[in-house]
């Protein structure tokens, strides 16, 4: 009888180390079938998607530019971020606030060094302008925003519209570059 109890515990024993060994097996493909579906939920060609961005950047413990976003996805072949109503706040070397840029959608290179912002773009600066076009582009290496689009830009009295636009953040230096008409508004009219 001994004989027989003992192969049974060692039945037993050898069907739960079975049942061991099958669950964890089961459980290390699981991470694989929630990736399956997480790629199944994402739209083609992004591989990672964010709800809420709320980033600042700092050098040498000053906050430069703050960015936040509704939502960010990563483009898989084009290795692009894609921001989703984006605002971006900028800040000189002091930390004092310099203006902000509102978008409906921006992307980003890979190398964070160029920004494409379209949709109703409205960049504003400390001075109290206000400018609105449907693309802007920025350029880190340049320091400056680009756009070959119709644009306006108003101020506290005046009004200016064309088509095309660089703006040099260094020098602070603007230019409309073609069909610019402005309305300037007198004083006793305000």
């Amino acid at each position: 009888m001994k004989v027989f109890r003992a192969r049974n515990l060692l039945l037993l024993l050898a069907l739960v180390i079975a049942i061991i060994l099958a669950a964890t097996i089961y459980m290390r493909q699981q991470p694989e079938k929630a990736i399956d579906i997480a790629k199944q939920v994402l739209p083609e060609g992004v591989d990672l998607s964010l709800k809420g961005l709320d980033y600042t950047h700092i050098e040498s413990g000053t906050r430069r530019w703050h960015l936040t976003a509704t939502r960010v996805e990563h483009q898989a072949t084009t290795e692009q971020l894609v921001l989703h109503n984006p605002q971006l706040d900028f800040f000189d070397e002091h930390g004092v606030a310099l203006g902000n840029l509102r978008a409906e959608k921006g992307l980003v290179s890979e190398d964070y060094q160029q920004i494409v912002a379209t949709g109703k773009v409205v960049l504003e600066d400390d001075r109290g302008y206000t400018f609105v076009t449907s693309t802007l582009k920025y350029d880190h290496d340049q320091t400056a925003f680009e756009t070959e689009d119709p644009i306006k830009l108003t101020g506290e009295r005046i009004v200016i519209t064309g088509r095309g636009l660089r703006v040099d953040l260094t020098s602070r230096h603007l230019e409309i570059k073609a069909d610019v008409k402005a309305t300037i508004i007198p004083e006793d009219h305000r």
